[in-house]
């Protein structure tokens, strides 16, 4: 048991696991057809602001949330403004 800072492993204690804890593995699925597409869209030099595959994506998630819309932004910062202008 661990109770001290010392006991911790960062700290020179024993390693609570014998492999290191994956929390977030990937799931790739195929792994041809993710290349191929990254190949594309690498290639296509179009990756945002209203591309064939940002447009795929909202149409994909629109689906999938049972909605009309959605709307990919950059990052959580930049949607939760955008909510708030859009809300007044």
């Amino acid at each position: 048991m661990k109770r001290a800072l010392t006991d911790l492993a960062l700290f020179g204690g024993p390693e609570a696991f014998l492999r290191p804890l994956m929390v977030g593995v990937p799931t790739i699925g195929d792994r041809a057809r993710f290349l191929a597409r990254l190949e594309w869209a690498l290639d296509s030099d179009w990756l945002t602001n209203g591309g064939p595959l940002t447009t795929e994506l909202e149409g994909r998630i629109a689906d999938l949330a049972g909605v009309r819309y959605c709307v990919a932004t950059c990052n959580a910062t930049a949607a939760l403004q955008l909510v708030l202008r859009a809300s007044g």
